[in-house]
């Protein structure tokens, strides 16, 4: 998955959910607003698909 490959190489932690498994969190991406997946959570900023002008912006908190 390209989020995936760019997240690790930038050296940017990350949390894998799988929304087939997860109620609560199909819930929460639902009430973002989403439909499809992939969705990103970075902080308070939040989007769906490859985005990597928004993934170069991502300061991770670690």
């Amino acid at each position: 998955m390209p989020i995936l490959m760019r997240t690790s190489t930038k050296g940017i932690g990350y949390q894998l959910v799988d929304l087939t498994t997860d109620d609560e969190a199909m819930k929460q991406v639902v009430a973002l607003g989403y439909r499809q997946a992939p969705v990103v959570v970075a902080g308070d900023t939040h989007w769906a698909g490859f985005r990597p002008d928004l993934i170069a912006g991502i300061k991770d908190p670690a």
